[in-house]
Parts: structure tokens; sequence; C-alpha cells
């Protein structure tokens, strides 16, 4: 067993009408850089990846990832096709082998480029690993799971050595496998971890969430004359989890907000746990007096951590 802490950089169309919407549908993110640091079950490091990926769609430097990452259109020529970078990567972590593994990335923003990059040429490992977000960790360990902290601000508050600039895969790799490390120490302190290394392996295990869950659904449930009638539809419609599709009920009573154009309530799937159900009849802005409300619908599978 051990970790991967992974970090990817992407890059976006430059000018969205001139993509097809097939393809931009297919791989919205066409990643460009991959870094990585391996840990061992004690969370120290045993070696760094890195590799440039050559893109074969966005060619040109969306201009805020230019701004962002401080690139330059020429950056783009360097490195490997993504098959091949893929594949030294997955050789040099060992993903292909039984070895049980978790990906540990700073936020849940890598995982779908990720799994829409291997989707799109057609690369399946033997297994796709559990992620496992280090900034809801970061969360955790300072009791603030609700605010999105940044790598930066992550460094300085736990009084972390700056030495490499970021936006470079392999130095925010490096820098979220400190964060992911010193966390991990504060919880231990609070009881809040295990100290054994196969204990904690197996308690941040449950933490991770799987990426080809599908975790929101949005939903039409039509339009009233009335927005009072979405009492009767919330209450009638058949809930169900999006990520499996199994049928469940709301297990509170509803909590209204706005005079209940808002609502509110929780269900549970046996599979998957607690399930966010929101509610809202509104009219669009420029809507007559008389037009009809519409009811929409959002089902949230809360995720582990």
């Amino acid at each position: 067993m051990h970790y991967v802490v992974l970090d990817l950089e992407w890059n976006i169309p430059r000018l969205r009408h001139k993509v097809s919407a097939e393809l931009y549908k297919e791989i919205p993110q066409e990643i460009i850089e991959i870094g990585a640091v391996r840990l061992k079950p004690s969370l120290e490091a045993t070696g760094r990846f890195s590799a440039d990926v050559k893109p074969r769609y966005y060619t040109e430097l969306n201009r805020h990832v230019e701004m962002v990452t401080q690139r330059e259109n020429a950056s783009l020529q360097n490195g490997n096709s993504f098959p091949r970078a893929v594949r030294q990567f997955m050789d040099w972590c060992s993903c292909d082998q039984e070895e049980d593994y978790l990906f540990c990335t700073w936020s849940n923003s890598d995982s779908q480029p990720w799994l829409q990059n291997l989707k799109h040429y057609d690369i399946r490992p033997k297994k796709q690993p559990l992620f496992l977000d280090v900034q809801r960790l970061h969360g955790l360990a300072s009791g603030e799971l609700s605010t999105q902290r940044s790598i930066a601000y992550a460094l300085e508050f736990l009084e972390l050595p700056l030495n490499e600039p970021f936006h470079r895969a392999v130095n925010d790799a490096y820098y979220t496998a400190q964060i992911f490390k010193r966390d991990v120490e504060r919880l231990q302190a609070q009881s809040a971890l295990p100290k054994e290394e196969k204990a904690l392996f197996q308690q941040l295990r449950k933490y991770a969430y799987d990426p080809e869950l599908c975790y929101r659904r949005r939903l039409d449930l039509g339009e009233v004359d009335d927005p009072a009638k979405i009492d009767n539809i919330i209450r009638q419609y058949p809930w169900f989890c999006p990520a499996c599709g199994q049928e469940t009920r709301p297990i509170h009573p509803w909590k209204k907000r706005q005079g209940g154009l808002r609502q509110q309530n929780k269900a549970l799937c046996p599979d998957h746990g607690e399930i966010l159900l929101r509610c809202q009849a509104f009219r669009e802005q420029a809507a007559k007096p008389d037009s009809p409300w519409q009811i929409k619908a959002d089902l949230h599978l809360q995720r582990p951590l």
C-alpha cells in the first residue's frame, strides 16, 4: 500500500467557438503536465515524477491558463503524447500492480480531467484508485471543513517552506504531499486518525471518493401556475440516488425558505450514503406576471469527507 500525490496542469480552448461541441464535451480540459510524489505508508517520500505532455487539440494556451501558470505557448511544444506520458507515470507509480494505493490531490478539480483524458485515449488502468481530497483533509484538521483554502495558504498556515514556484505540477504535488503529511500528524495528535500505518491507510481510504461515481444530478420537475404546488410535486416525486439510481425517500420534513420557494431535505442510499435534496420554484427575471413557475431540483450525493 502507498500514496500517490498527484497534480495535473491542463489547458482549455483559447477560442471556445473554434472547437467542435463533440470534442469539447468529450475532453473539455486537455492535460499538459503530470506531476506526482510517491509516499510510503509512513508518509515518507520515495520519489518524484514529472512529465510534460504535448497537447493534440488545444495547442494554444487559454489566456486565463497563461496568466495563472505563467507559461508561454512555446512550452506546449515540449513533452510526449498523453498516452506515452501516462504509461511512464503508471510504470513509475506501480499503478498496474495489485498493491493498494490512493491518489491524493489538492481539491477534486483534477479527477475529472484525469478520467476524461484517459477515456478519450481509451487507456484503461487495471485498477482505478480512489481519490483523497487533501484540501478537505486540511479543512478537517483545521476545524474549517466548509472553507476552501489554497496550497499557498496552507503552506503559510502550517509554516512549511516555500522553495519552488507554484503551477508546476511536480512542485504543487510536492507541496500537497508536505501538507498531507503535516495534517495527518495533526489529526493523529487529536486522536482523529490512527497512528498504525495499515489502520491509517484504511481510515484515509474511507475518506476517499470514487471519481467514476455520479455525485450530482440536476432535474427539471416541470412547471406550475402556483408556486405553492411545489409541495405536492416534491412529496410525490420518486427520488433516487444519483450514483446508482436506487429509489429513496426523504428522511425529514422539508425545510422551507423564501416562503417555500426553496426547500431542502436529505435522503439515504443504502449503498452510497447521504443525499442532499434541494428544490426551487422560480420565474425568469423577464417573465410576464402570468408566466408559469419552473421547478428545478438538485440531488447531491455527499462525499465521504
